[in-house]
């Protein structure tokens, strides 16, 4: 480490003094410096800016840092540097983290409120065609009774003739 600002210094409950000249591995722990010199060597190897997400796992719990690692060459020093700007998006993660339950929620209670609509509907469908169903047989009891008494008619008058005879 060639150079730290005291935003750096002070994440790492360091001085600035103390982290010039340390190591990523003598700073940070295995999980938090793998990533960060994977983003040094690809930085090396393309000479293009790169940006990651890293996890720093620190004594007091972990945050997110957005960092974007830039080449830098001079002609005065043939040994490459790399600069790297970072801020803060633990919060911003924590939020998108909570979008993404609230909508998983969202989803299982849109689904358990099309199911019970389903389930309403078919209710009053049933309900729906049970007068109509309940119906049908006293219609048809009326139409046989119309029937009846049609034939009744002219039967009771023929009855009534051969009587007179």
């Amino acid at each position: 480490m060639r150079y730290v600002n005291q935003y750096g210094a002070s994440l790492l409950k360091s001085t600035k003094k103390e982290m010039l000249g340390k190591t990523l591995e003598e700073l940070f722990t295995p999980d938090t410096a793998a990533p960060k010199m994977f983003c040094l060597r690809k930085v090396f190897e393309s000479g293009k800016p790169f940006d990651s997400e890293i996890k720093l796992v620190l004594p007091e719990g972990e945050i997110w840092r957005h960092s974007r690692f830039i080449p830098l060459t001079s002609r005065a020093c043939e040994q490459k540097l790399i600069l790297s700007i970072g801020r803060d998006i633990t919060a911003w993660n924590k939020a998108d983290e909570q979008r993404k339950l609230a909508e998983v929620e969202l989803k299982e209670l849109n689904n358990k409120l099309v199911e019970m609509v389903q389930e309403e509907m078919g209710t009053r469908l049933y309900h729906e065609r049970m007068p109509l169903q309940q119906s049908k047989p006293a219609a048809m009891g009326e139409m046989l009774g119309a029937i009846a008494h049609q034939w009744r008619q002219p039967l009771s008058v023929l009855a009534l003739t051969l009587m007179k005879s």
